[in-house]
């Protein structure tokens, strides 16, 4: 029997289908739909078997620098420089320009301090790299005449002595210069030769650079390290200097009581009248 029909305005649907109140026919996929859904099967059933081993490919030198350290003509790997090394670089070529050019200390002194803030070095250690600029100043000025390096290095600390006191402010930055001398010394093979290095020290208490106490202390505490051979000898190349500085110091002390028990005599005598 023919199946009941639902009708709408121009519409015929049929009712098994669709219901009583149904609006629509049955969907039948036709010979090209079902080539499409039999191609999909096959697609999928590939998938199944792809491999995810890496895939073969030549370097065509485009990759990330970074996953990988970087090689060296001579086939080994790059080391980075050493921060506090190009700011010693730097500092030393900005002071010996500023000395040949003179260039103002001031404008010397603006200079080291915005390779200080560049390279995010401390205090200590621009103490330190003035101090070696100092020092190879001094020795490029004398050229091969090992007696005139004390001359010139004492020349060249003289002229960069505002430059340095810009950082040497206070009892402990006095300590970090002596040890900055220490190290530069020990740095530089031209000198290693006493007693350079107690001419030297001497030289930046003359300047007002260092006093006695922070000479002292530098001197006392250098007895409980550990020293290598070479700031051993060079801590010896003081023991002088130390003993004439204490003595100074006493006769410092002795004078400052003479004088406070003369006051202390003036004082009496005028109660008394």
């Amino acid at each position: 029997a023919a199946a009941a029909a639902a009708t709408g305005a121009d519409v015929v649907y049929d009712v098994d289908e669709v219901g009583a109140q149904g609006r629509g026919f049955l969907y039948e996929p036709d010979e090209k739909d079902a080539d499409d859904d039999a191609s999909s099967d096959a697609d999928a059933y590939n998938m199944s078997q792809l491999s995810l081993a890496p895939y073969p490919y030549e370097d065509d030198g485009l990759s990330d620098a970074s996953s990988s350290p970087s090689i060296s003509p001579a086939g080994t790997p790059q080391q980075e420089a050493d921060p506090y090394q190009v700011f010693l670089g730097e500092v030393t070529e900005s002071l010996r320009r500023g000395i040949q050019e003179r260039v103002s200390l001031d404008n010397m002194t603006l200079e080291v301090n915005a390779s200080k803030f560049a390279y995010n070095v401390s205090p200590s250690d621009a103490i330190q790299a003035i101090v070696e600029a100092s020092l190879d100043i001094g020795e490029q000025a004398a050229g091969a005449k090992a007696e005139r390096v004390l001359d010139e290095v004492k020349k060249t600390l003289k002229t960069l002595r505002a430059v340095l006191a810009n950082y040497v402010r206070s009892p402990s930055d006095q300590v970090d210069a002596v040890y900055a001398l220490q190290q530069a010394c020990v740095n530089c093979a031209a000198f290693h030769k006493a007693p350079l290095f107690q001419r030297i020290l001497h030289h930046l208490y003359e300047l007002d650079i260092v006093e006695e106490d922070a000479v002292i202390e530098w001197f006392e505490a250098c007895k409980e390290e550990e020293l290598t051979p070479l700031e051993r000898a060079l801590h010896g190349q003081t023991v002088k200097l130390i003993t004439w500085l204490k003595e100074a110091d006493e006769e410092e002390d002795s004078s400052d009581e003479e004088e406070s028990d003369e006051d202390d005599d003036e004082e009496e005598e005028e109660e008394e009248e």
